[in-house]
């Protein structure tokens, strides 16, 4: 691997496991409450998503660091960043 290729791959790691990770944990938690049931309590929908926050920022935070290839990785979080975007902008339309 050439040390270009290399400097490529390590930065696009680093924004996917720093700020690419968070951002795509925001728009989960975001997303979440408009596909989660209410509950018996009719709040479960809304402090599920804030509880599992943590959880989904590491874990979004170490698949770049533990993937081969980077730009799976990458395909992958634009598809969900893109999926909870549509999904947040139709609940706000309609």
């Amino acid at each position: 691997m050439s040390h270009s290729r290399f400097a490529r791959s390590s930065l696009l790691r680093w924004l996917l496991a720093g700020p690419g990770a968070f951002v795509l944990a925001v728009l989960l938690m975001a997303f979440l409450p408009l596909v989660l049931p209410a509950g018996a309590g009719g709040v479960n929908h809304m402090v599920l998503p804030a509880l599992l926050f943590p959880l989904l920022w590491a874990i979004l935070a170490i698949a770049p660091v533990m993937s081969l290839d980077g730009r799976k990785t990458g395909l992958v979080y634009g598809g969900l960043c893109v999926a909870a975007i549509i999904i947040i902008g139709l609940s706000i339309v309609f």
